[in-house]
């Protein structure tokens, strides 16, 4: 049965979880105001209303798989299509209802499963809120009696504000933002580094997955995100005005298509029967400044 959601709350920290909503994180105040786009802004009679409001995990996968369809040990797999453009989108649990597992006063598991072939999977996540912000914590299990290519990450929707990250590669992608090749140095058009200043610029309008990480952190006016040192990729959108999704993620767009194509680099990781994977976020109140302080 789907559950109502909770709330987090540490001093003036305040995490709102949505079980019932892709077990996302539907709203985080660090002090300072709403970051993040609130689910009335978009139509929720829109089908693809799930994926544009809060901070939703991704999870077998993340991003785009032309088709739907991938081929992995010599065995071709079709996946749902969940977007007009013909692509299975953002994973398989986005969209789905959640179970809390734990929860306390400043912390909160939750937990879902999903049987989709090739993909039998539980996803687990963790939030909890310190003083200096939110931690989480996603992960994935194969339930399954054979390996299966796996990506993880999260879309969060942020208030834009002029941003910094240290990237200095990018996948090159038509306008389907499938890649067409190996990563090439980042060019002036999605160039997200500090100006000539030192200061963060804002950012232009991009859909762009990005490696060559440095610094695993991206730098807005009013928050740090972090991730631990195995997530490689950052996609960046910023095709819907007033907001910027800054997505730490660990497989390139149509990694398992990649893979199959011998390009290296995609970030897939493949999980033997009973094999978990997982990586980490930090959202931090920035101490103040400008530049990437």
């Amino acid at each position: 049965m789907a559950q109502d959601d909770i709330d987090l709350v540490l001093d003036d920290l305040r995490a709102t979880i949505a079980p019932q909503h892709g077990g996302r994180l539907a709203q985080l105040d660090l002090g300072r105001g709403p970051l993040l786009r609130p689910r009335d802004q978009s139509d929720p009679a829109d089908p693809y209303h799930w994926a544009q409001w809060g901070s939703y995990p991704l999870a077998p996968w993340s991003n785009r798989i032309a088709d739907g369809r991938f081929t992995f040990d010599g065995v071709t797999h079709q996946l749902p299509i969940n977007y007009p453009d013909g692509t299975a989108i953002h994973g398989l649990v986005a969209a789905t209802a959640w179970s809390v597992t734990e929860q306390s006063a400043t912390s909160a598991t939750l937990r879902t499963t999903t049987d989709t072939p090739p993909y039998a999977v539980a996803v687990e996540q963790r939030f909890t809120l310190h003083p200096e912000g939110l931690h989480q914590e996603l992960a994935v299990t194969n339930g399954g009696d054979r390996a299966v290519p796996v990506g993880l990450g999260i879309h969060p929707w942020f208030r834009a504000s002029p941003f910094w990250a240290d990237v200095s590669h990018m996948w090159p992608a038509g306008d389907d933002c499938l890649p067409t090749g190996p990563p090439v140095p980042v060019d002036a058009d999605h160039d997200v580094s500090l100006d000539g200043e030192g200061r963060r610029r804002v950012p232009p309008t991009i859909d762009t997955c990005f490696t060559g990480i440095g610094e695993r952190r991206a730098v807005l006016d009013d928050l740090i995100i972090e991730w631990s040192d195995d997530i490689d990729h950052l996609v960046v959108y910023t095709g819907v005005p007033g907001w910027i999704c800054v997505e730490p993620v660990t497989n390139a767009n149509d990694a398992f298509n990649l893979d199959q194509r011998g390009i290296d680099g995609t970030g897939t990781r493949v999980l033997g029967p009973g094999d978990s994977t997982s990586c980490r976020y930090r959202f931090l109140v920035p101490p103040g400044g400008t530049g990437v302080g």
